[in-house]
């Protein structure tokens, strides 16, 4: 297993935890892996106004969610995204009842997921699905 986990190591420590019994070939990881830069992109766009469909979002998160199983999911989408979303993400986590409860290690620093800000016009956005 990989000791701390960096940007440098996420590739190989998100190989390690992938979980899909159907995968056949590199290029399935490869297209699950490439979901998590989607996502970010997605992200961004909420943050830059750019009114991103929410649905899509939601649908990345879970086919994430699917593949890198419980924690490791939160794990490698807050270690690979900037601060500047992680308020965004752990609402859309929220939302769909995968935000870890217990604190976890990311960039080498521990990050309770109670000490997010909840984005509450998102959350309304969200309820109103």
């Amino acid at each position: 297993m990989i000791g701390k986990i960096t940007k440098e190591t996420l590739k190989l420590y998100a190989a390690n935890v992938y979980n899909n019994p159907g995968c056949v070939s590199q290029k399935e990881f490869e297209e699950d892996y490439a979901r998590i830069k989607s996502l970010k992109t997605l992200l961004n766009k909420y943050l830059n106004n750019k009114n991103p469909n929410i649905r899509i979002i939601i649908n990345h998160i879970i086919c994430i969610s699917n593949v890198f199983p419980g924690e490791t999911m939160a794990v490698i989408l807050f270690t690979d995204y900037d601060e500047s979303i992680w308020n965004v993400l752990s609402t859309f986590l929220v939302f769909l009842n995968l935000m870890p409860i217990h604190a976890l290690n990311v960039k080498g620093k521990i990050i309770n997921p109670s000490e997010f800000c909840i984005d509450i016009n998102l959350l309304e956005k969200l309820r109103n699905i």
